[in-house]
């Protein structure tokens, strides 16, 4: 084809240059053609699980969806901004210019990790909260502000953790708050009020039951004739017979300080008694509670309707086992640059609140980031030898800039029963990419 006069001893040396030769021609095509795609594609993108984009299967996956499960943004944008071809820039997450057509991407990588987060949490849509009393309890509080912390330095140690991350006992932990009525037609006897939670439970891997606390608000008290007052914790029992009053069985019977004149929170350990309901769900009939000051009132809040906000709430921990194990590191990957074509990570934050995941109490936002660049001559001429490989090796697979790593996150959010769940969400914040 292309006669090179040369001895046996440099005949090595051409078939270098020849292959060399075709390589380049063969770049010089497929860079054509990309170009001419790129003229004639349309809007639509998908989002693989690893967070790389290609065309037609983002809409496929969308339609597989119930329409409940369509994910809306409350704030309304003008859609021409953001019209594919485009020439102009926006700014991305960070103040820095990017192009509308990454703009484009990155609105539809969120509607892909709104979903993802959803199925990680077994749900088809979000859960309607309209109307929930949040719980006062400095608790609960504490751990919100404990998650979002943890959160931010996972983010800004993502680049200086190992590479490999060892197994861990991931705490599924729940708030489960009173039901505003009792469940079952049982007679109750005057003077006493049942305190029913619901623990039925659909994760079939929950592990073992590690921590059952109960969380009580006590009422100021106007006298005091002892710093302690007994407190009775007992489990209920179906009547016997059927048309009787409720039985107890006394399940722990604590010592409580009380302090004049002033409300608060404390919690009782209720362990023996939730280990029941969890190994045998029918025998949860519910507790009663009973401290009671001098004149026989009853000091805790146990009524739901009385003050929703200190109404009791049952903290219960689960343990679980599970591996999370990190892949190698690739090429590429880090931060973007403005005006280089790298494959390389881009910030995208994503702020639950304007798309109606009021549901997520902790973190109100979300730094997912997103994959783009090109990965074609991964090793370019400083290896030129390694790239040539390269291309004989993937010259039917062109290298895509994909997610490589995630950084997990720690969730708190309410569900269905509008119970505070603890959950470790993966794959959902990009850490590194890389070409693939």
């Amino acid at each position: 084809m292309y006669p090179c006069k040369c001895s046996k001893a440099i005949t090595l040396t051409c078939a270098l240059l020849l292959l060399l030769f075709l390589l380049v021609a063969q770049a010089k095509h497929i860079k054509k053609s990309n170009s001419a795609n790129n003229l004639n594609s349309n809007n639509r993108y998908s989002s693989h699980n690893d967070g790389r984009f290609t065309p037609a299967s983002y809409r496929d996956s969308v339609q597989d969806l119930p329409p409940a499960a369509h994910i809306t943004h409350s704030h309304s944008s003008d859609s021409s901004n953001h019209r594919r071809g485009d020439t102009h820039h926006v700014m991305d997450d960070e103040g820095m210019p990017e192009s509308a057509e990454i703009a484009e991407q990155k609105k539809l990588q969120v509607e892909q990790i709104l979903m993802k987060i959803l199925r990680q949490l077994h749900m088809k849509t979000p859960p309607d909260v309209t109307g929930l009393v949040e719980s006062s309890s400095p608790v609960i509080k504490r751990l919100t502000e404990k998650v979002d912390a943890e959160n931010n330095k996972m983010y800004q140690d993502q680049h200086d953790m190992q590479a490999d991350m060892p197994s861990e006992v991931n705490k599924k932990r729940m708030f489960i708050p009173i039901e505003n009525s009792y469940p079952y037609n049982f007679m109750i006897p005057d003077g006493k009020e049942v305190l029913y939670f619901n623990m039925s439970l659909d994760d079939p891997d929950l592990g073992d039951l590690d921590r059952a606390v109960l969380h009580l608000w006590l009422k100021p008290v106007p006298v005091v004739l002892q710093s302690k007052i007994p407190v009775k914790i007992s489990k209920v029992l179906a009547p016997d017979p059927p048309n009787g009053p409720i039985r107890e069985t006394l399940s722990s019977d604590p010592y409580q300080t009380i302090k004049q004149n002033e409300g608060e929170w404390t919690s009782f350990s209720v362990f023996r008694l939730v280990r029941d309901w969890v190994h045998n769900p029918e025998a949860n009939l519910g507790m009663v509670i009973e401290m009671h000051d001098r004149l026989h009132r009853q000091i805790p809040v146990t009524n739901a309707h009385h003050m929703p906000d200190k109404a009791p709430v049952l903290e219960v921990k689960f343990n679980r086992r599970y591996s999370r194990n990190r892949k190698g590191r690739s090429s590429g990957g880090g931060r973007c640059i403005p005006g280089e074509n790298r494959c390389c990570s881009s910030p995208l934050t994503i702020n639950f609140i304007d798309y109606n995941f009021k549901f997520i109490k902790a973190p109100q936002s979300l730094l997912a980031n997103v994959c783009q660049g090109n990965c074609t001559y991964q090793y370019g001429q400083q290896y030129l030898h390694t790239s040539i490989l390269q291309k004989l090796h993937n010259r039917t697979k062109t290298p895509c800039c994909a997610a490589k790593e995630f950084t997990p996150i720690k969730m708190i959010y309410y569900d269905r029963n509008w119970r505070i769940n603890i959950e470790i969400l993966n794959n959902i914040s990009i850490r590194e990419c890389g070409c693939d």
